[in-house]
């Protein structure tokens, strides 16, 4: 288990690399912003920047692409995961208009 801020579910760590620790900051924001919710243009917008951050941050692209498809497909509301869906600090789980 890696001692780092990213939010990575266990199950889904095979898949991910190991974040430098230069891409903290970017995880931060990144799980700040899904804890809060918003729209569908809100989560989107969260994980562009999260992408676009992680590039800033020396991580390889081929790296930075796996953990944007990665939130694109594992962070919707719809998998209600505590720590890691769309808004899940209220515990909506859901898209607000």
């Amino acid at each position: 288990m890696s001692l780092n801020p990213c939010s990575v579910p266990r199950w889904l760590r095979w898949l991910l690399p190991d974040e430098p620790v230069a891409a903290w900051p970017c995880c931060e924001d990144h799980d700040t912003r899904y804890e809060r919710g918003g729209s569908r243009e809100d989560r989107l917008e969260a994980d562009l920047a999260f992408y676009q951050c992680l590039l800033v941050s020396r991580m390889p692209i081929r790296s930075a692409r796996i953990y944007y498809f990665a939130v694109r497909l594992f962070g919707g509301p719809f998998w209600r995961i505590p720590r890691f869906s769309w808004a899940w600090g209220a515990r909506r789980f859901r898209y607000i208009r």
